[in-house]
């Protein structure tokens, strides 16, 4: 058995680049030479380049909503601090910044209940609350 496997090992010392070369045509057969490899492998990196791109898409869209809602936001909070201010004005009192800070604090919390929003300014500000019909 020992002389076998000595053989064996003499024979692949001696002609290691044949093999090489025959596992290396080999592959380059199976996936440069045969078309339905190729073709497998071809629409699996085209599967894999549309796939990148939908990801991609849908990134860009969870910006673009992320980008809207901030900007919804604010302009709810801008609306606010300048009828805020406006009232205010009407009765001489400044709007200071712990308040404008209190409203910011108010409309992020709020932001999706617009309802729950008039009604928490109406309790800290003073301003009429009229619930919606």
């Amino acid at each position: 058995m020992i002389i076998v496997l000595r053989k064996i090992w003499l024979f692949i010392k001696k002609y290691f680049w044949a093999i090489l070369l025959g596992i290396g045509l080999l592959f380059f057969y199976l996936f440069f030479l045969e078309s339905n490899t190729t073709k497998k492998l071809s629409d699996f990196l085209l599967f894999k380049r549309e796939q990148h791109e939908k990801e991609l898409e849908v990134i860009k869209q969870s910006e673009k909503d992320k980008e809207e809602k901030i900007l919804q936001k604010q302009k709810i909070y801008n609306e606010t601090i300048i009828k805020l201010a406006g009232k205010y004005n009407e009765e001489k009192k400044e709007l200071s910044d712990e308040k404008t800070k209190y409203v910011k604090k108010l409309v992020d919390k709020y932001a999706d209940s617009p309802e729950e929003l008039s009604r928490a300014l109406a309790e800290e500000f003073g301003i009429e609350y009229l619930q919606p019909q």
